[in-house]
């Protein structure tokens, strides 16, 4: 930090993300209710499997909330030094086998690259390195373990991390709503408007030449400049034939 004050603290700040909480908050717990269920012992092999399946289904969905929020917190920190790019941290976490290793980086890992937003551009604000660590934790081993004798405690666990989690970095990550400034040495891409450095030939997000931007600019300037000139030769021709011309007056000496 370096005290002076931040574009955050000068446009203001939004307020708690109800937007993605309740949708994720609702939709988990019906999955959590349906391993609750599972587990009962009193019901009957057709009964659990009709369970299992609406559990199934509403996991389903609320995987899908979560990417779309993950898609959110990492698209707000897209200032040019951020290493994921959003599509890159939702789409690796369809690849099998390594979305184990993924989900550490975009979801335990979110705290420590906010935290790193934050220094860049000083903004007085820190994210909890311990929240998105549990989360990440008690979510995969209740993912995996939903079906077996701890399944509802790891489901009744881990619904309650994810609500603080969505919580806590939906709360930071919307204030950066009204972080406007780009970094220095960055511009923004005339395609797409994402924040790139000044260097780059290609958008790193819709791969448009910045090149073919800039002719196209040019070209326009000039159709411009062209389709001006007939104006400014009529406007010549009413000074000189107008009763102010000095070349008249001129003559006349």
């Amino acid at each position: 930090m370096n005290g002076k004050p931040s574009t955050l603290e000068a446009e203001g700040r939004l307020t708690f993300p109800h937007g993605w909480f309740w949708p994720i908050a609702i939709v988990s717990l019906f999955g959590v209710i349906g391993v609750f269920a599972f587990a009962d012992p009193t019901l009957s092999i057709q009964k659990k499997q009709e369970m299992l399946r609406g559990a199934l289904a509403w996991r389903a969905i609320e995987v899908l909330l979560l990417c779309l929020f993950t898609h959110r917190l990492w698209k707000r920190l897209q200032d040019g030094e951020t290493e994921a790019t959003p599509g890159k941290a939702v789409g690796f976490l369809f690849i099998p086998i390594f979305n184990f290793y993924w989900i550490f980086r975009v979801w335990a890992g979110y705290a420590t690259a906010l935290n790193k937003f934050f220094d860049r551009h000083d903004i007085p604000l820190r994210a909890s390195k311990g929240i998105a660590v549990t989360f990440t934790i008690t979510w995969l081993l209740g993912r995996l373990l939903d079906w077996t004798p701890a399944g509802p405690l790891l489901a009744l666990v881990g619904w309650i991390m994810e609500m603080v989690f969505v919580a806590h970095t939906g709360k930071l990550t919307s204030k950066l709503v009204g972080l406007t400034a780009p970094a220095a040495g960055m511009k923004k891409c005339p395609f797409c408007a994402e924040w790139v450095r000044v260097e780059a030939l290609l958008c790193r997000y819709c791969r448009c030449s910045f090149a073919a931007a800039e002719g196209e600019q040019q070209l326009a300037e000039a159709n411009l400049s062209v389709a001006a000139v007939p104006y400014r030769a009529e406007a010549a021709q009413v000074e000189m034939d107008g009763p102010e011309w000095k070349g008249n007056a001129r003559d006349r000496e």
